[in-house]
């Protein structure tokens, strides 16, 4: 599915990847998320992982959190956020299941 696809969750406008990415970091019990570490774990480049994010935080479902010199590009959610996040997860994994038609098989998809 192309990530350009908006999907409406809740009162907010969310393409395919910022979808995956609210999933994805909200089954991680840190608070604080590596940018590259999660390119690495989803499979997306990290250009449209870092467009996404802006995006995100944007909506204030995330938020740069400072990086010390060593490490790379940040990210939390507040409070509020993962609280909107945690009432729209299955909405959330609904429309993650339905755009990676990757995992399906021939008859599925």
């Amino acid at each position: 599915m192309d990530s350009r696809t908006i999907f409406t969750v809740g009162d907010a406008k969310l393409d395919q990847i910022e979808v995956q990415l609210l999933h994805f970091i909200t089954t991680w019990p840190n608070p604080t998320w590596v940018v590259q570490e999660i390119a690495i774990q989803t499979g997306i480049d990290i250009d449209d992982i870092e467009t996404a994010i802006d995006m995100l935080v944007l909506h204030g479902l995330v938020e740069n959190t400072p990086a010390t010199p060593d490490m790379a590009r940040l990210l939390s959610m507040p409070d509020a956020a993962r609280a909107w996040v945690l009432e729209h997860y299955d909405e959330l994994g609904d429309l993650v299941m339905m755009s990676n038609t990757d995992d399906m098989d021939a008859i599925e998809a």
